[in-house]
């Protein structure tokens, strides 16, 4: 994992749903790196959107 990631709290919520869009990374395996541009910024939105109803 990143070092990014590593100080950064992620809600339970987050997790799944970003294990749900296919994102979460394979723990063990080498990956080549994703770009970061791959969650955009309508994405968030939806998920925060979504956390509201």
């Amino acid at each position: 994992m990143s070092d990014k990631l590593k100080d950064k709290e992620v809600s339970p919520d987050m997790v799944a749903y970003l294990k749900a869009k296919g994102l979460k990374p394979k723990e063990g395996t080498e990956q080549p790196k994703q770009p970061e541009s791959q969650i955009t910024a309508e994405d968030i939105k939806q998920f925060i959107n979504n956390q509201k109803k």
